[in-house]
């Protein structure tokens, strides 16, 4: 989205929501608390309520899936421990 949209960061995070939802404006947030998608930003290129939802559920299964790969090579490498959350450093050892 960054190369094809304007301000893409702004239009899709920021796009304003009705009733006060801590979604949009400058929480950044997509998804509300209850999990509601603030789709307000998205309507103008995804006109489809439902293709759209299942595009968010799949690009965030991705993202999941390539930042456990990553954990899993940094753990390979020593740089995090086997939780795969906690660097493998100390103050003596960065």
């Amino acid at each position: 989205h960054t190369s094809l949209i304007e301000n893409a960061c702004i239009t899709c995070h920021m796009a304003p929501v009705a009733g006060g939802r801590d979604a949009g404006g400058h929480t950044f947030r997509v998804t509300s608390a209850d999990g509601e998608l603030n789709t307000n930003g998205c309507i103008q290129c995804h006109d489809d309520a439902n293709a759209l939802e299942t595009l968010v559920e799949e690009t965030q299964t991705e993202i999941a899936d390539l930042l456990n790969q990553l954990g899993t090579r940094l753990f390979e490498l020593g740089i995090l421990r086997d939780n795969l959350e906690s660097v493998n450093a100390s103050s003596s050892a960065p």
